[in-house]
């Protein structure tokens, strides 16, 4: 009977190792593949030259961001590259340029845990709109939210509001081709950047966008200087972010170069118009206008300009009565001697390039 007990307790004890030992092996797995990532060197190479063997808690320590095609790290003011695999690589693509599908279904199990560290740093704050829904990081993928936060809105599809940009409070807006953006929509907010994806383009803080009949002007970033250049067409509010602008330079006035079509709008102003508003900034000092034509009371509005330079406009093209608004106007560069001023004694003088110069007179 002895040996029946000793046995049994045993077969206990052997069979509690053996279920502990099951379960050690069910979870041993994670330890070591943590284990052996520490244990993984990688090869980084530094701008000024150098190279260095990394392991995960040393570029951890110095993550700065990934770049589409590298982790990058900073180390003493010195920055330095870990090349990616091709896996990590298409995921940064995705992330930085795909469409809501390829983005719900990217996986980023298969990411060695650096690569992913600094995909999760790069992409933690941007959020991405697509017809007035919002999706987020959330350690596993891209999912919606109702986290509305971030310093980067991605545009996917849709026209998000201005209200929509400014409780995210981004300071960076990325405008995707099946999106779409106002210079409405843009007044009040934090942005200080648009990176553009075909159609669309963006330079020197102005948003233009391609299209079959011509380059349209969409918005500006505030600022207080704006030159647009290359466009067919003007969007009704396109400068209305610029609330303190002060010189403004475009290649023709109001809505379209040719000046032509039941919805064209001669006025300046236009740029400033919301439904037909206007609203120009009294911080506006000078405009120049390199071509179309200016339609009687072109500048209307803008009652606080004190220099307009139009000297590449055709003459035929300039309306005697373009300029009677400008009650503020103290210096007129034009290629005619006749036009209608503003009240107030201009003297006018022949300049080298043909046109005339008006210059207020200064009262006694």
């Amino acid at each position: 009977m002895k040996n029946y007990k000793l046995w049994q307790t045993l077969t206990c004890i052997g069979a509690a190792a053996l279920l502990f030992a099951c379960v050690l092996s069910f979870f041993a797995p994670f330890p070591r593949t943590v284990l052996r990532s520490e244990r993984s060197v990688y090869e980084c190479a530094w701008e000024n030259g150098g190279k260095s063997q990394e392991t995960y808690s040393s570029a951890f320590a110095a993550l700065s961001h990934f770049d589409g095609e590298t982790t990058v790290i900073e180390r003493g003011g010195v920055t330095g590259y870990i090349a990616a695999d091709e896996e990590a690589c298409r995921c940064g693509r995705i992330l930085h340029e795909g469409k809501l599908n390829d983005l719900l279904s990217l996986d980023f199990s298969a990411l060695d845990r650096l690569h992913r560290a600094a995909l999760a740093r790069t992409y933690a704050q941007t959020v991405w709109y697509a017809d007035g829904e919002y999706f987020a990081w959330n350690g596993n993928g891209i999912k919606r939210t109702d986290r509305y936060g971030a310093s980067v809105l991605s545009v996917l599809s849709g026209e998000p509001k201005q209200s929509e940009i400014e409780r995210t409070g981004a300071r960076i807006v990325k405008l995707h081709g099946d999106g779409r953006l106002t210079g409405k929509a843009l007044r009040a907010t934090l942005t200080e950047r648009i990176e553009a994806f075909e159609p669309y383009v963006c330079e020197n803080g102005v948003l233009y966008k391609k299209t079959p009949s011509g380059i349209r002007l969409i918005a500006a970033l505030p600022s207080k200087t704006a030159t647009i250049a290359g466009n067919a067409f003007a969007d009704e509010g396109a400068l209305l972010p610029c609330t303190k602008i002060e010189e403004v330079a475009v290649p023709f006035c109001g809505s379209d170069l040719s000046g032509t079509g039941e919805d064209y709008r001669g006025e300046f102003a236009h740029l400033f118009a919301v439904n037909r508003e206007y609203a120009v900034p009294d911080t506006l000092r000078k405009i120049t206008v390199t071509g179309g034509g200016l339609i009687a009371h072109a500048f209307y509005g803008c009652e606080a300009v004190k220099e307009i330079d139009c000297c590449s406009v055709k003459p035929d093209k300039i309306d005697l009565h373009a300029f009677a608004d400008c009650a503020a106007l103290e210096t007129l560069h034009a290629p005619r001697e006749d036009l209608v001023l503003p009240s107030g004694q201009f003297d006018t003088r022949r300049l080298a390039c043909g046109c005339t110069m008006y210059e207020r007179r200064e009262s006694l």
